[in-house]
């Protein structure tokens, strides 16, 4: 008797945009937010914005594709941003992780760890001298594990009222 295939790690392409979305979905009513209606507008703009970012010099999103069904079982997201250069970061060039998510079905297994090297591998290939992100309670073991630190400066947000 064979087990089930491993899941392959690999970039996303457009044709998951549909099944990244899902999984956006999952996380984001993990973290207790109303997502709405399958009908909501934020759905067919976050379609269009997966699919677009997969083509992107400045993004990577890598998924874990189930080799049975093709089905993603994870996915992470990691952009560049240009900050000024300093003495620890002389290129200025950061990796933001913009978001990971496991199908609570397939946690356990690795998968998070193995987007997340192949995150940051390409964030180095890019240039990159840091890489940040915002943890969930959940992933903090995952990160401090990785390597990452609680950050000396206080993250802050303000919404803009792009109406005025």
């Amino acid at each position: 008797m064979t087990g089930a295939p491993e899941p392959r790690i690999r970039p996303a392409t457009a044709e998951d945009a549909a099944e990244l979305l899902r999984l956006r979905v999952l996380l984001l009513e993990s973290l207790g937010r109303d997502v709405g209606p399958q009908s909501a507008p934020w759905r067919q703009d976050a379609l269009q914005w997966f699919a677009d970012r997969t083509d992107s010099p400045r993004w990577r999103i890598q998924v874990a594709a189930d080799g049975e069904h093709g089905q993603l079982l994870a996915y992470g997201a990691v952009t560049m941003a240009e900050h000024l250069p300093g003495p620890g970061r002389p290129t200025g060039l950061k990796a933001y992780i913009v978001s990971m998510v496991t199908d609570p079905r397939a946690r356990g297994r690795g998968l998070a760890r193995r987007i997340l090297d192949e995150l940051l591998a390409w964030s180095a290939q890019q240039g990159a001298d840091v890489a940040d992100l915002n943890a969930t309670a959940a992933g903090q073991r995952l990160y401090r594990s990785a390597g990452f630190e609680d950050n000396p400066f206080t993250a802050m947000t303000r919404r803009i009222d792009r109406s005025s």
